[in-house]
């Protein structure tokens, strides 16, 4: 299992390597995109509740 990705690196390799203006690019997007609405905050919460949920289902006594 841990040769696969290797394998795919040496015989397929990346065109970018090096992007170090990546961190500026992403902060600039961030901004532009502005603050998260009501919705996406809704939206964040009910994706976190599910998946910590999922995680601790096995310390519940009901069983899916």
């Amino acid at each position: 299992m841990f040769l696969v990705p290797v394998l795919m690196y040496k015989l397929c390799p990346p065109e970018i390597t090096n992007t170090p203006e990546a961190p500026k690019d992403a902060a600039k997007a961030l901004e532009k995109m502005g603050p998260m609405s009501r919705d996406e905050k809704f939206m964040a919460g009910t994706m976190v509740l599910a998946v910590a949920l999922w995680a601790l289902l096995h310390h519940q006594a009901f069983r899916a």
